[in-house]
């Protein structure tokens, strides 16, 4: 979720926020993961992760990266830009473990392939630590209870959570995807994504057979002029139909 797309996608996971009692394992199988991923130009190989989409990104990232690591984290793998050619700007897989909260890597949206773990001592501490920092319209809940992360949901700012799975929203158009933070902006999928890119048109289509000569049109005489009268204070009037039917409620 970190890496699709050379993590450049507006869904991706910007940070693994991890309870202490599985962030030993979860990490180093994270590691051995990212260390298999292959960088280089798609044009001309067959690669995991291609160049980021600005050339100044993997000189944001480099920076990022050596900030986390003065401020305690451990490098897992990567940590450095790797150009092809001299053209483009590409950067190595990365894993960045026990990040400062504080650190920009926590706090900011990278648009690259720059994975922060943030170990959490407790349930609360990782909403604490969700919550506070990048923002944007996606959480990912992992957890073997459903009851769990229902109550996880509960707490997160996020307009979309995902239960053991990550980018499945991307084709629920009813799934509402709104920036609840600092890290995306925009509105997309549900109502106000939807109609944001319609034209309204009212339709209205009659429910009753028309009469050959509507009464409402000219021309007009005396006489259909008392049977309209009547027909609406029937209808309408003080003591007519809809009068009496709302007394009944």
């Amino acid at each position: 979720g970190r890496f699709v797309h050379a993590g450049q996608r507006r869904d991706a996971v910007e940070r693994a926020i991890v309870h202490v009692s599985v962030a030993p394992a979860l990490t180093r199988r994270v590691i051995e993961l990212a260390s298999s991923l292959r960088v280089g130009d798609p044009w001309r190989e067959a690669v995991d992760l291609g160049p980021a989409m600005h050339h100044s990104r993997a000189t944001f990232l480099r920076v990022v990266t050596e900030e986390a690591l003065r401020l305690g984290a451990t490098l897992g793998v990567g940590g450095e830009a790797v150009h092809r050619d001299g053209a483009g700007s590409w950067f190595a897989p990365t894993v960045l473990v026990g990040v400062n909260e504080g650190a920009r890597a926590a706090r900011e949206t990278l648009h690259g392939p720059v994975l922060p773990v943030l170990v959490a001592s407790s349930n609360a501490h990782a909403l604490a630590l969700a919550d506070d920092g990048v923002g944007g319209p996606f959480a990912y809940v992992f957890t073997e209870s459903a009851d769990r992360a229902a109550a996880m949901a509960d707490g997160l700012r996020a307009s979309v959570v995902l239960h053991d799975d990550v980018f499945a929203a991307e084709g629920a158009v009813d799934a509402p995807m709104d920036a609840a933070g600092p890290g995306a902006a925009g509105t997309l999928h549900g109502a106000d994504g939807l109609t944001r890119m319609c034209r309204a048109q009212h339709r209205s289509v009659p429910s009753l057979a028309l009469p050959a000569r509507d009464p409402a049109w000219p021309p007009y005489s005396p006489l259909r002029e008392q049977v309209a009268i009547r027909a609406l204070r029937t209808v309408f009037g003080r003591h007519g139909v809809v009068g009496r039917l709302a007394d009944l409620f």
